[in-house]
């Protein structure tokens, strides 16, 4: 399912047709929220435009490179014998995430340098 998702955003542009839905949240308030710009950065990704994914939406690009990374690195592990990367979220790891959460959504709807560029490129 998830595979026929990316595969429908990688082949239909959600910068030129209305297929995808918009943000609730950004057509009532005006105002991006952290998942604004995630479909379109997507579609960038997987069309090979990194730098128009960051600009669409920088928090997609860390969690898709972090996932990437350990993948991999726990793929190589199981290959060599080696000990896989294991994250326990506990109670302040949760509370640190979603802070973090908060902060770029304010930072992203700043409307002054050097934070206007964080905006979803709408």
């Amino acid at each position: 399912m998830a595979l026929a998702g990316c595969v429908a955003v990688g082949v239909i542009d959600p910068n030129t047709t209305k297929i995808f839905p918009a943000c609730a949240f950004k057509a009532t308030t005006g105002l991006d929220c952290p998942g604004c710009g995630m479909t379109r950065g997507l579609h960038s990704l997987l069309n090979g435009d990194i730098t128009r994914a960051l600009s669409h939406n920088i928090l997609l690009v860390a969690i898709l490179a972090t996932t990437v990374v350990w993948f991999g690195w726990n793929a190589i592990a199981r290959r060599t014998g080696r000990r896989e990367l294991h994250f326990e979220f506990k109670r302040n790891a949760w509370i640190a995430i979603g802070l973090a959460v908060v902060a770029f959504w304010v930072l992203r709807n700043l409307p002054w340098a050097p934070f206007d560029w964080l905006g979803s490129d709408a």
